[in-house]
């Protein structure tokens, strides 16, 4: 996964929609300080996305999208230079484009190591981060999604999670919501329900992030999808040292 980066850092998230994923990205930034950043909305799946690119050398993500933009403000977004982009994405299964080896290619293509932008899918979609009964929830480990449910998904997470007040998120709130699916993260691939540390997290990268794609493929193939997100994992990225040294309540779902 993505390192420690330098202390004068600035963001732009490319973001699937227009709604959920801005608000609670807003919230977290606000939360751990990052006040250089800009979201971009693209308001539909990765699979349109992907219909769109040219996956060569001179794939410029930002001018691809300025050019494609014609609200003259939306357009000023891409005249900054930024230090990370990241998109963020649902897995969306049930779209009507859905394709497994779309996404897989993304992945391949926007790792922590290219200059291109890091991708991160959420499974089944942004409301997974939240989609928590307690804290420490030992259960989300295990916590999947029938395949029939997920159109439903937002209101099924509605239904369930202790999290329903965005207002109230604080540090703290964040930091176990992360370590929650860092957790799942580590056990589906791993089998350890422990938080991994911060050297095993700096030798992750895309491989691993491909892996857990065909791991859910897999999964889907039987008719569930394991609940997890994995942009929340931008906290890490941006701050690792500060994540990593704090306390956390879910250390362990064992």
């Amino acid at each position: 996964m993505v390192s420690s980066l330098s202390s004068k850092i600035s963001v732009l998230f490319i973001v699937e929609g227009a709604s959920a994923e801005p608000k609670i990205i807003k919230k977290i930034c606000s939360i751990i300080g990052n006040k250089d950043y800009e979201i971009y909305s693209y308001k539909t799946s990765i699979y349109e996305l992907y219909d769109e690119l040219v996956f060569d050398d001179d794939l410029d993500i930002h001018l691809l999208l300025r050019e494609k933009e014609s609200d003259l403000r939306l357009k000023t977004i891409f005249d900054k230079k930024y230090t990370r982009t990241y998109l963020v994405f649902d897995y969306d299964p049930h779209y009507q484009k859905f394709d497994h080896a779309k996404v897989k290619h993304m992945l391949s293509y926007f790792t922590e190591s290219s200059d291109k932008g890091k991708l991160y899918i959420n499974y089944p979609m942004m409301e997974s981060h939240r989609h928590l009964l307690c804290m420490p929830d030992k259960a989300f480990l295990d916590r999947v999604i029938h395949k029939h449910d997920i159109v439903e998904y937002k209101r099924v997470v509605g239904d369930v999670s202790f999290y329903t007040d965005l207002s109230k998120y604080d540090y703290s709130t964040i930091k176990e919501m992360v370590a929650h699916h860092l957790i799942k993260y580590n056990y589906l691939l791993f089998g350890s329900k422990r938080l991994p540390d911060k050297s095993t997290w700096d030798d992750w990268s895309s491989i691993e992030d491909i892996e857990m794609l065909d791991l859910q493929q897999k999964t889907y193939s039987r008719d569930e999808l394991y609940v997890l997100n994995t942009s929340i994992f931008y906290v890490i990225d941006i701050k690792p040292k500060t994540f990593f040294h704090t306390g956390f309540s879910a250390y362990s779902l064992e």
